[in-house]
């Protein structure tokens, strides 16, 4: 199901009032999944184990997401997921904020960042992250709008 990062409560309510199951399992999942990831702690060194093709984790504003089934080549053409292509990868091993503000506009992608939300790299680990490109301070402040969401508690 697909929903604004917004309106979780709001959906699980209105899955839970209507009585459709599939719809109460989902947002249930999806509550505690995010509750869990909220609790996550990723050290750099983790972060970096996941930068390959296949399994890549992206850091945008300190909070890593898992976009491997994202970026991962698939179907008879092995065309990738990515609507960007390969330029995701320009992310790798560093800070892929900037890119995301350069590359990315509408609410859209919003709503699925959140779907990969994994966890926090630790406070302890900032000062080892490349910083590729500073990202505008006006894009940090929406992206902290959206992103509280699913990256602080309800």
């Amino acid at each position: 199901f697909a929903y604004a990062p917004a309106e979780l409560q709001e959906c699980k309510a209105a899955a839970d009032a209507l009585q459709v199951g599939a719809m109460q399992a989902f947002f249930r999942s999806e509550e505690e999944r995010l509750e869990r990831a909220r609790g996550v702690k990723l050290s750099w060194e983790e972060f970096l184990r996941h930068q390959s093709d296949s399994d890549f984790w992206l850091l945008i504003d300190g909070a890593v997401y898992d976009v491997s089934t994202f970026v991962r080549a698939s179907g008879a053409n092995g065309a990738m997921p990515h609507p960007g292509g390969v330029a995701i990868f320009q992310a790798r091993n560093g800070d892929g904020t900037h890119l995301f503000e350069t590359s990315h506009r509408g609410a859209a992608v919003y709503a699925m960042l959140q779907r990969y939300f994994v966890g926090f790299l630790r406070e302890s680990d900032h000062h080892l992250v490349p910083q590729l490109e500073k990202p505008s301070e006006e894009f940090l402040e929406h992206l902290r709008s959206v992103t509280r969401h699913w990256c602080e508690a309800p």
